[in-house]
């Protein structure tokens, strides 16, 4: 029962009716919600891990994990007279996202509507964290919220008459001042930090310029295009939690690939506040809803989100906790589960999926991959309507190849694989096939080869095509920053892909400069291509020569 749900002790016999022994279920929770309801998330203790996993499923098939218990606006704990018996997911709401809502971009995963998915989130107050920030001492709360669109351009939170206005996802910050009510809707917010103060004052910019419209005008997004590439300012996610001990690398030092040994007991996805347990779980992907995958994958959405229209982490389910729980290093496993993972975005191309390892991005010690969808906002260019699919909207899907070769399976079916070596400023590794399997395999093969001959940290952007085709790309790098250009910003997938995100205006300005040469001084770049140069792993040529050995090896 909810009431028993709430105690947070439940005894459950079924459904599992080939699992007739009880379970324990247990919460990490209460985590109150900002429209003063409360999401419990349960673990589980029995007496064998099927008996565990069967029910973990069913209870997702029902749309039980995320219950929620609607407190009384005068007590911050339930009694079981208050509890209400709502067992629906917040995630999946029955309300359909509306049409022209701030231009949410149609993509999804397998059979999830990650669209859906994501407004559903914001509009239940989910995409919101806090922390604290220095300078003076305060706790600041930010996120994604909706808010009401006039014809004229205006925004409001008030309800609108629709209409009139259309609603759009939007980036907040505001700083915490009642402590008492943190996270409900009686909190005072009324912001005094200077830099709670800045960003307010640049988002409220930006905000302002939005119209309804049918073009990159409708994003409050502020970027700058050179060429191919593009710089976003992305002011929220400088709040973003702290990087795992042995994360940050500074300056333009070179680093390795390699991660600390992983301490279950400091990983911030299974312990503390910022644990995933204490999220909405968005989807569940099994084995048995995709063929090929190795293991279950689980959808969150990122508490810093990069894009106000969607960022998901794809976390190897954490019900396999001797395979799963473990650090930000891909296995050959993992490399083919992306590929089909990636297969399964429909419509095609509309989400990328990237990886980014530690010294290439990565902040988190737990295997994690990102989601958000494709074109990015600053690739949308004058309409949304462009005929340029989402494969080949970024600036490294535009590069040609200087080397390539055709791999064949001789084991199994002669199924293909393109590998390309591409004329870019950062050392990449192209691969593409219609068989999920062997790219998959292919894709693993590469990422060993980076880890064990090169200690090379690195990143990898993968998009489906409409022709029922996988692009991976491989980004081989020697350290994580520009020791030139913006040096206190780290480099990830996104950046490597050509979509570059600041978190000041200077930073922008200056990622936009033409004022800078390449890493030999002898030829004009502008400054992004300069900073994917200074990255780059080199001499590239001994990367491909390896990299085709190691390859022709595993294929035979």
């Amino acid at each position: 029962s909810a009431t028993a749900f709430s105690q947070g002790l439940v005894v459950h016999t079924g459904p599992c009716k080939s699992s007739p022994s009880p379970l324990l279920l247990r919460h990490f929770g209460p985590r109150p919600r900002r429209d003063g309801t409360v999401s419990f998330m349960p673990t589980f203790a029995a007496t064998t891990t099927t008996t565990t996993t069967k029910l973990y499923r069913c209870l997702r098939k029902a749309r039980f994990l995320s219950t929620r218990v609607l407190l009384s606006s005068s007590s911050s704990k339930a009694s079981p007279q208050e509890v209400s018996t709502d067992t629906s997911c917040a995630t999946t709401a029955n309300t359909s996202v509306p049409n022209g809502i701030g231009g949410l971009p149609q993509y999804g995963i397998g059979s999830i509507d990650l669209t859906q998915k994501w407004f559903d989130l914001v509009k239940g107050g989910d995409v919101v964290a806090t922390t604290s920030i220095k300078d003076p001492d305060a706790t600041v709360r930010y996120g994604i919220r909706t808010v009401n669109i006039e014809n004229d351009g205006s925004s409001s939170s008030a309800v609108a008459d629709t209409s009139s206005t259309s609603i759009a996802c939007m980036e907040f910050v505001e700083e915490i001042t009642d402590h008492a009510n943190e996270g409900t809707q009686q909190q005072s917010t009324a912001a005094a930090h200077p830099r709670v103060q800045q960003i307010n004052a640049t988002l409220s910019r930006m905000q302002s310029s939005i119209s309804s419209a049918s073009s990159s005008s409708q994003y409050a997004v502020q970027y700058e295009r050179v060429g191919e590439y593009a710089a976003q300012l992305q002011l929220v996610r400088t709040l973003r939690p702290p990087p795992s001990a042995g994360f940050a690398a500074s300056g333009g030092d070179e680093t390795t690939c390699h991660p600390p040994p992983y301490d279950a007991t400091a990983d911030s996805f299974v312990v503390g506040r910022f644990r995933l347990q204490l999220r909405p779980l968005v989807g569940a992907i099994s084995t048995d809803d995709l063929s090929g995958l190795s293991t279950g994958w689980d959808i969150y959405h990122n508490v810093s989100p990069a894009d106000s229209r969607g960022h998901y982490l794809l976390i190897p389910t954490l019900l396999e906790r001797d395979a799963n729980w473990r650090g930000q290093v891909l296995t050959r496993s993992d490399c083919i589960d992306l590929v089909v993972l990636t297969d399964s975005v429909h419509p095609a191309g509309s989400a990328l999926i990237s990886y980014n390892s530690v010294g290439a991005g990565a902040s988190q010690n737990h295997i994690h991959c990102h989601l958000w969808p494709c074109p990015p906002i600053p690739l949308l260019g004058d309409g949304i309507d462009s005929k340029v699919g989402g494969w080949e909207c970024y600036a490294v899907s535009k590069a040609e190849a200087v080397a390539s070769a055709a791999l064949c399976n001789e084991k199994q079916d002669n199924s293909e694989v393109a590998v390309s070596l591409l004329d870019y400023p950062v050392c990449c590794i192209k691969l593409s096939s219609t068989s999920t399997i062997h790219l998959g395999a292919a894709l693993g093969t590469v990422i060993d080869a980076v880890q064990s001959m090169f200690d090379a940290p690195h990143n990898v952007g993968l998009l489906n095509r409409s022709d029922g085709g996988v692009d991976a790309y491989v980004f081989v790098r020697s350290r994580e920053r520009s020791p030139r250009i913006v040096p206190g910003s780290r480099c990830g997938s996104s950046e490597m892909m050509g979509v570059f995100h600041t978190s000041s205006e200077d930073q922008l300005n200056e990622l936009v400069s033409d004022e800078h040469q390449d890493s030999a001084g002898d030829e004009a770049k502008g400054a992004m291509e300069t900073v994917l140069r200074d990255v780059s792993y080199e001499p590239r040529d001994e990367v491909w020569s390896q990299i085709l050995k190691h390859l022709h090896t595993s294929m035979k």
